[in-house]
């Protein structure tokens, strides 16, 4: 993204898969939030929600897993 990946820690570095977990209206004000300060639609569109491989996970050490697979994947350029 053109803005910082991180803003609380100043970083500039292009995430590689950026994403949220959560139910799909958070995604859309975290969406809207973003729209205002100043992303655009492309960056946007690149933010993976829900994040993770495996179906919904309830528990902490599944989402990680599910998460950590998911970015895994992405960097290895592996078809789902």
């Amino acid at each position: 993204m053109s803005k910082r990946c991180s803003r609380s820690h100043g970083g500039y570095r292009r995430a590689t898969l950026p994403g949220w977990t959560g139910p799909s209206r958070a995604h859309q004000r975290r969406q809207e939030v973003l729209r205002k300060a100043g992303f655009r639609e492309d960056e946007l569109a690149r933010i993976k929600a829900p994040i993770g491989l495996f179906d919904p996970t309830r528990d902490s050490t599944s989402m990680v897993l599910s998460v950590l697979a998911e970015v895994a994947a992405t960097r290895l350029d592996v078809s789902r």
